[in-house]
């Protein structure tokens, strides 16, 4: 038997779609922070891409933008291309 090294591994490929809400109608509901995170989470894991996931693609909605319509429109006219390839 011969060792030859480690098994070629391919990295997972991740999709996110990071929605924050900060700003509602209703004050008692408002955040001060939820939108920055949504972003900050965003930007964290591109910063992973080639080192943790081989393929990273984020969507981020946040405050107005994300409204039923555009995270079911953004799912499925982005992510769920992406899927069906993938499967």
């Amino acid at each position: 038997m011969r060792y030859r090294g480690e098994a070629q591994y391919k990295l997972p490929r991740l999709f996110l779609l990071a929605i924050g809400v900060s700003d509602y109608q209703n004050k008692q509901y408002r955040l001060r922070f939820a939108h920055t995170d949504a972003e900050d989470l965003s930007k964290g894991f591109q910063s992973q891409k080639g080192k943790m996931w081989r393929e990273v693609q984020v969507k981020t909605l946040t405050n107005r933008e994300a409204t039923r319509a555009n995270v079911v429109d953004l799912w499925t006219s982005s992510f769920g291309k992406q899927h069906r390839k993938t499967s």
